[in-house]
């Protein structure tokens, strides 16, 4: 899909943790986690191999670290941090969704950079983004709400009070 014009290519996944999981998720309860081929994975997915919805999600599960094989590849499989993320020991299962996120540029840089601090309000929040993650400008919000959907399903950042 080509970026609207004026604006600038994504350096962080087109979608979340929580939706990206769903690829691993497909592998390792539908597949025994044995790699795939891509017309299996897209049925596992109830998709089709050439939609835009299987070439999103892919693209992002492949983003976190949590598969291997991008948009145009033939098998797709769990990494370590999939089968981590998406096994039954909870230990190990958080400590992959936090690595999942911190695999992504721009939110390893928040989360590295806002460790035992609040979250900025937006406009800081933004700059922060722009200024130290190369978010593009026209990206940012969306890279914001991104962010803090992930730390909701990782948890990476602690409930600070007095806010």
């Amino acid at each position: 899909m080509a970026p609207k014009p004026g604006s600038h290519k994504r350096n962080y996944p087109l979608r979340r943790l929580s939706a990206a999981l769903q690829v691993a998720s497909a592998i390792q309860d539908q597949a025994s986690g044995m790699p795939v081929s891509r017309l299996t994975l897209a049925e596992i997915l109830k998709t089709t191999p050439g939609s835009s919805v299987f070439g999103k999600l892919i693209a992002s599960s492949r983003f976190y670290g949590l598969t291997t094989g991008g948009i145009n590849a033939t098998e797709f499989a769990l990494t370590t941090i999939g089968k981590d993320a998406t096994g039954v020991d909870a230990e190990r299962r958080v400590a992959a969704l936090k690595a999942a996120v911190l695999n992504v540029p721009p939110y390893k840089a928040f989360f590295e950079h806002f460790v035992d601090k609040k979250v900025p309000g937006d406009p800081a929040f933004a700059e922060f983004l722009r200024k130290y993650a190369s978010v593009p400008n026209d990206r940012d919000e969306e890279c914001m709400e991104h962010i803090l959907a992930d730390d909701e399903t990782a948890g990476l950042l602690r409930s600070m009070s007095g806010g």
